[in-house]
């Protein structure tokens, strides 16, 4: 099914239940924790006749783990995802976004290291979109009846600025992969970089060529970085590593190894062991085994994406191994009551995404509700979670930032 946005005020969501007691162990989960009572916890809700329960009564909102049981029975977890979401403390916010070392570098203007993929892996993404935790705590004399869980979102917004992910394939020889996994086309892209034998040897020699430029246009989905002329400018054999690679039964250094020596030029030292040992033209040919030979690109780039007139733009430090030889093998005490899959606009202002429920909690019970958040774009959201009592008590979360990042690919392969 292709995802779609939803332009109705009131968002839809899909609860689905289920029967047994899901054990909750206790873990280190950062939270957004507040009791209610405070008027300042109520400050984003539109209604102001909107009347505040006993402050005995508590509302505790987080992010619940993938490993979590109730996670994983509830709303499913497809296999390990590559990124997952964390929550911290900025000011009166909860930010939530992506926990992932790379988005991070990415979106802080770090460097960002190519995410290496052996051969029988798909450099694509297992996105786990973030999974909230609400739970509900009736420390008060009476009993009180959770009628509806909502969040009331004040904005919604697409991402228009480029996401490049650089990917080191281990089956792609002298090449990275780009994988543009923005909102939109990216319009240009320059690259500049240094070619050096390995990155452990940056800051400690000179690189084995710089000053070094590659431009590329109108990238939709996928491109290449092509370093082969550059590799064979710097004394490596292309013609005979490449059709090596090209091979269904290819022949590894181990097996060739005059050949290979040869054909690797200045980079047959660029390979270590586990165990840190660097290894020279003098070593065996049992020292050659089950290793892949690279060269490394280290450098800067600049993307810029068009939106309706407007420029976006990304730019950062890049770094990325460039595979030489081919790869070896190549050929919690509380129960979960109900759990909700949220999906958010894209663009949007003051609208509601209500989730019915229904839970008696007698005095000094406490219960336990989860809200998984999609969206169709990769976009940032601000929001409250609003829990209602009864007929006219609610509670209120402090407000929460969200990134939520919804790679491109998943979007195309979805349909």
């Amino acid at each position: 099914m292709k995802r779609r946005d939803f332009v109705s005020a009131l968002l839809l969501v899909s609860p689905s239940a289920f029967a047994g007691a899901l054990p909750f162990t206790a873990r280190a989960i950062n939270k957004s924790t507040i009791i209610v009572g405070d008027n300042n916890s109520i400050q984003n809700i539109t209604n102001t006749n909107l009347q505040l329960p006993s402050s005995k009564v508590t509302l505790d909102v987080g992010l619940a783990s993938s490993e979590d049981n109730a996670v994983e029975k509830l709303l499913g977890v497809d296999g390990s995802p590559s990124f997952e979401y964390a929550i911290t403390q900025q000011g009166i916010f909860a930010e939530v976004a992506p926990a992932d070392s790379y988005l991070s570098a990415y979106f802080s203007g770090r460097k960002v290291e190519a995410l290496v993929y052996g051969y029988y892996e798909s450099p694509t993404f297992s996105v786990m979109p973030p999974t909230f935790d609400v739970r509900i705590l009736n420390n008060s004399d009476r009993s009180v009846t959770v009628k509806e869980i909502a969040l009331e979102v004040k904005t919604s917004r697409t991402e228009h600025k480029p996401i490049v992910i650089f990917i080191s394939a281990a089956n792609e020889f002298g090449k990275l992969r780009l994988i543009n996994e923005g909102n939109n086309k990216i319009d240009e892209i320059a690259f500049e970089f240094d070619l050096y034998l390995s990155s452990d040897k940056l800051g400690s020699a000179s690189p084995i060529s710089s000053g070094h430029r590659i431009e590329l246009k109108n990238i939709s989905d996928v491109a290449t970085l092509d370093f082969r002329q550059l590799l064979g400018n710097s004394g490596v054999d292309v013609t005979f590593l490449g059709k090596e690679f090209e091979k269904e039964n290819p022949a590894y250094p181990r097996d060739k190894p005059k050949k290979f020596k040869a054909a690797l030029g200045p980079f047959v030292y660029s390979e270590k062991s586990e165990e840190g040992k660097r290894f020279s033209i003098n070593d065996t040919i049992d020292s050659w085994r089950d290793l892949q030979f690279q060269a490394y690109v280290s450098g800067r780039f600049k993307a810029i994406s068009l939106y309706k007139g407007e420029q976006y733009t990304s730019k950062g430090e890049f770094g990325g191994a460039i595979p030489l030889t081919p790869p070896e093998g190549l050929g919690a005490g509380l129960e979960t009551l109900e759990a909700f899959q949220v999906r958010l606009k894209s663009i949007g202002n003051d609208y509601l995404v209500r989730m019915p429920v229904s839970s008696y909690l007698k005095p000094f019970e406490a219960e336990r509700f989860l809200f998984r958040v999609h969206s169709n774009q990769t976009s940032r959201h601000e929001f409250t979670v609003r829990v209602q009592l009864n007929d006219d008590e609610f509670l209120s979360s402090k407000p929460f930032k969200l990134f939520l990042f919804t790679p491109r690919s998943s979007v195309a392969n979805s349909g």
